[in-house]
């Protein structure tokens, strides 16, 4: 297993809809492959060298965790792994958009568009992380508290700050240890 220093950096995101992401593209009179343009989408930074890698075709793996903290408050942590390097993306499921997104994701798919560290580039991933996860996703949020409902800020700082613990979410490489953390909190108002 390699390891390298660890870090950790954190970007705000949003959470797109597939007509948010339209709208966005025709708005900057671009073209979005098709098979792009039905997903719901997580948007954020992060740190060049994982960007780098991505572009440059390195493989990435990929897992999908939840966590309900004090009151029932749902979060889902989308993970992109390279190397010893992870991106992670915390999606507080409190709003209606959030509720939606949860419903329609396991059929219309979940994609990622990533930024380099604030800059204008951006890659687009499909996030394949299992089916089988978003179901179980789904399920936990109808167990929770009526929704929509605000994220308490201090629960939302405490559950950004774990998720920034390079353990908080284990290796998805066998042959590599966490040693670097970018958190992209997804604020979907």
């Amino acid at each position: 297993m390699e390891v390298a220093n660890s870090s950790a950096t954190m970007y705000p995101g949003r959470l797109m809809s597939p007509n948010d992401v339209r709208a966005a593209v025709y708005n900057q009179r671009k073209v979005l492959p098709r098979e792009y343009q039905q997903g719901w989408y997580l948007c954020g930074d992060v740190t060049d060298e994982f960007f780098d890698r991505l572009r440059n075709g390195e493989r990435m793996t990929e897992s999908l965790d939840y966590f309900t903290v004090k009151g029932g408050q749902l979060f889902a942590v989308f993970t992109l792994q390279i190397r010893e390097q992870q991106a992670r993306f915390l999606l507080p499921l409190a709003s209606e958009k959030s509720t939606r997104f949860v419903e329609q994701v396991e059929r219309t798919g979940v994609f990622m568009s990533l930024g380099k560290g604030g800059a204008t580039d951006a890659l687009l991933v499909e996030f394949k992380g299992g089916r089988l996860r978003l179901r179980e996703l789904l399920q936990a949020s109808k167990r929770c508290g009526s929704l929509p409902y605000d994220v308490d800020p201090v629960i939302l700082r405490l559950a950004s700050l774990s998720m920034m613990q390079l353990e908080a979410v284990p290796s998805t490489n066998r042959h590599h240890v966490v040693a670097e953390v970018c958190l992209t909190v997804i604020l979907d108002s």
